[in-house]
């Protein structure tokens, strides 16, 4: 009983520590998204103020978005990065968040 116990408890253990890691990884991804959509947004929109664009593009991408986004921050910025932050902003939650937020709802 005690073994299935200590078992049960490293087990635990271990999951809460996947969960962690797996949720700074998340953090971490979103962060350099968030930067990749700033450099999109200012480049479509010279002079613009990106940071409000970009919390509303990233909170409405999927994790797989925010992945590739991510690892645009290695490979730089391109036609393909910008192609998929317009598709993000097209949708009707980002249209909804920029309009809460009293921006134009285009990017």
């Amino acid at each position: 009983m005690r073994a299935r116990l200590a078992l049960a408890a490293v087990c635990l253990v271990a999951l809460a520590g996947c969960e962690a890691t797996d949720q700074a990884m998340q953090d971490t991804s979103r962060v350099l998204a968030k930067r990749v959509v700033n450099e999109a947004v200012v480049r479509q929109f010279p002079g613009a103020r990106p940071e409000p664009y970009s919390d509303c593009i990233i909170d409405n991408a999927s994790m797989g978005e925010i992945t590739r986004l991510a690892g645009d921050a290695v490979t730089g910025v391109d036609a393909q990065t910008l192609d998929l932050v317009v598709d993000i902003a097209a949708r009707p939650d980002v249209t909804l968040c920029l309009l809460r937020a009293g921006l134009p709802a285009a990017v």
